[in-house]
């Protein structure tokens, strides 16, 4: 019996240190550092699982796990970090490069698909209305309703010579009421002529 008990206990130590191990891995130690709560009760926390790293999420009426997993050899910026949330959604916010960003769209239900959108512009949390590059060719934007997936494409008025991201030449950008608001300068300016176009744009949004 003695003998029996002493192998238990010689077991339970090894669990109980694999168990330890395993949560202090120095990759579950970097993401877990943007686990959430949010004022709402929402949550969201990153999990290892086999090398990789898995985003769970929900509240007190369900419980979901990404379907995509998150890779160890990263950096802080790369990883998805909450930025807002509604009575719908939890937002959350990564990078990937130089003028590379995107948004994790986190539906508060269990069957709702959760969305990975890249190059979001401008976010309107009260109507659920994200504006986002067109992601065929970069070259206008798309106002949709999260909620609705109704969706609206907004051309710009200029086009770039050079092939650059039309987005880093908008200054600035927001969603006010019905109306989307952006100022751009010339992607084609030529500094020889001293002549830069810029102009503030507003456009009506008609998928409300």
């Amino acid at each position: 019996m003695i003998s029996f008990n002493r192998h238990l206990s010689t077991i339970v130590a090894l669990f109980s240190l694999t168990v330890c191990n395993a949560q202090n891995n120095p990759c579950l130690d970097l993401y877990s550092r943007f686990d959430t709560i949010s004022i709402n009760g929402n949550y969201a926390k990153f999990r290892l699982k086999n090398d990789f790293i898995l985003l769970e999420y929900g509240n007190k009426f369900f419980n979901r796990t990404l379907p995509d997993t998150f890779d160890c050899q990263t950096t802080e910026n790369y990883i998805p970090h909450f930025i807002v949330e509604n009575k719908d959604f939890m937002i959350f916010r990564y990078t990937c490069g130089t003028s590379c960003w995107g948004i994790w769209v986190l539906p508060l239900n269990a069957k709702d698909p959760v969305r990975n959108i890249m190059y979001d512009m401008a976010f309107d949390r009260e109507r659920n209305l994200v504006a986002y590059f067109d992601n065929h060719d970069y070259n206008s934007l798309i106002v949709e309703n999260l909620k609705t997936l109704r969706r609206q494409k907004i051309e710009f008025p200029f086009k770039s010579d050079h092939g650059e991201f039309l987005g880093d030449w908008i200054k600035d950008i927001n969603i006010k009421g019905n109306k989307l608001y952006y100022k751009y300068s010339n992607p084609n300016f030529n500094p020889k002529l001293n002549i830069e176009i810029s102009k503030e744009i507003t456009i009506d949004i008609e998928i409300l």
